[in-house]
């Protein structure tokens, strides 16, 4: 059975994210452990901190709170700010650490921009959820950090930057995901503010789309690129894939919907076919990991994240497109049937092709993927129940 808009927001306020917050937190040193096992306890593995996940338990307990969540998810967000500031914060040299003991040692001090989007997403959910004018104040020098320091001339940022902001050596391949999640950021900060700067740097992230990012040919998306945006050779040149396409499905829709702009959308369309056709697994309702440009599967595992990215890409064609409505409700039901464990109520991260669970441990990264989609999918359930109940009147 489809879980309802009202089901969904219990889960996640009743259940995901409460537990998370009890048992993801660190109490001893502060921030988010990495893993938990089948028992709710942290795991070997997460003997260190990375700043993409305690960026993303902000947004999570920030969306938490702004939805009603009781005290624990604003002393969440709010200790979790704390902690992002004072022990990830670079002091001396401005931006964030990419990873640290859980003591705060920082271990590796690199500033990856691909953390930094998450950053900025960050402290613009926080932003929206408290109003402290201190999260984006932060977020401001952060993103005048990027502009300064990582800013190419061929557009875009590079990957990252080391400690004191001077240049990797060997400058790794430029990637599409960083940029990817740089417009989710501004399209965040533009909503929240409602500056327009904002919205013009999200164009310029969708431009790279448009330039670089966006195969016509083979209606597909590529991930590697060398320093002036040509294609990556070998293998990382065909490594596509399809939870991508359905995040760029949802993001072009985003940009459309706040610029007005829509001339992307018929490619928005493309790479959301191609990724239906090609990235999925035989039944049709779980998305693979990778294919090639042809779509012949190259990891047929399901990692838990494109499934919520396919389930915002159908949020997106739901209004317009009835094959993606009811396909939405069976990747849902789906989702629920085999993903959330009936013991712990967190999400299974990976499945084989063979529909076993590959993967005992609970990640705390995924949470984000998880809110986001199932946010999107209460706003269109309640939007078509107040469409319908507007055409009783």
């Amino acid at each position: 059975m489809t879980p309802t808009a009202e089901a969904l927001e219990s889960y996640l306020l009743d259940t995901l994210l409460p537990r998370w917050a009890e048992f993801g937190c660190d109490r001893q040193n502060g921030g988010w452990h990495l893993y938990l096992d089948q028992q709710l306890a942290p795991t070997a593995s997460s003997d260190f901190r990375r700043l993409v996940v305690q960026t993303r338990q902000i947004y999570c307990m920030s969306v938490a709170h702004r939805m009603g969540a009781g005290d624990w998810a604003l002393e969440a967000a709010t200790e979790s700010v704390q902690h992002l500031l004072t022990t990830f914060h670079d002091s001396e040299h401005g931006g964030f650490y990419y990873t640290t003991k859980p003591d705060g040692t920082v271990l590796d001090d690199q500033k990856d921009t691909y953390a930094h989007a998450f950053v900025l997403l960050a402290l613009s959910t926080f932003f929206e959820a408290t109003g402290d004018p201190q999260a984006l104040r932060h977020a401001e020098d952060t993103l005048a950090l990027l502009d300064r320091h990582l800013s190419e001339p061929t557009g875009g940022y590079a990957e990252g930057a080391k400690r004191d902001w001077s240049p990797l050596n060997p400058q790794p391949d430029r990637r599409q995901n960083p940029h990817m999640h740089l417009l989710e950021a501004f399209l965040s900060l533009h909503g929240t503010t409602g500056e327009e700067g904002y919205l013009r740097r999200a164009g310029a992230m969708v431009q790279l789309f448009r330039d670089h990012f966006y195969d016509p040919e083979t209606e597909t998306i590529g991930e590697y690129f060398d320093q002036q945006w040509k294609p990556a050779t070998g293998d990382r040149s065909t490594h596509i894939e399809p939870g991508h396409h359905f995040e760029w499905t949802w993001l072009l829709h985003q940009y459309a919907d706040a610029s007005g702009e829509t001339d992307l959308l018929p490619a928005a369309e493309s790479i959301c076919r191609k990724a239906l056709k090609y990235g999925m697994t035989a039944g049709g309702r779980a998305a693979i990991d990778v294919m090639d440009r042809h779509g012949v599967p190259r990891d047929t595992d399901q990692r838990a994240w494109p499934q919520t990215e396919l389930l915002k890409a159908l949020t997106a064609r739901a209004p317009f497109d009835k094959d993606a409505r009811k396909r939405l409700d069976k990747v849902l039901a789906h989702c629920f049937d085999s993903r959330v464990d009936s013991n712990s109520g967190l999400w299974r991260e990976k499945f084989n092709v063979q529909g076993d669970c590959i993967e005992p441990h609970f990640f705390a990264s995924t949470v984000y993927h998880i809110v986001l989609a199932l946010v999107e999918v209460i706003r269109l359930q309640r939007n078509e129940t107040a469409g319908q109940e507007t055409a009783k009147k």
